[in-house]
């Protein structure tokens, strides 16, 4: 990752945190959509953080799938 993508992502962690301190100062209650926001919003960073971490890549590996020209039975008349 490039200096500039650190100082990037830096700017912008350090915007959700700024954004989520003053959120918990509101004190506004919270529907049921904002905490399945919020959840969703968790969930994303924490597979963020794992997958940094992580030196294997978090996709799976492709399949090989082999052309199937010409395997096709006929069915029309």
């Amino acid at each position: 990752m490039g200096a500039h993508s650190n100082t990037s992502a830096i700017s912008i962690l350090e915007n959700v945190i700024a954004v989520s301190r003053a959120f918990l100062s509101d004190g506004t209650l919270l529907s049921s959509e904002m905490v399945r926001s919020l959840q969703m919003v968790e969930s994303h960073l924490a597979a963020i953080v794992q997958n940094s971490q992580s030196p294997e890549s978090p996709l799976p590996d492709k399949d090989t799938i082999p052309p199937n020209q010409g395997t096709w039975t006929e069915t029309a008349l």
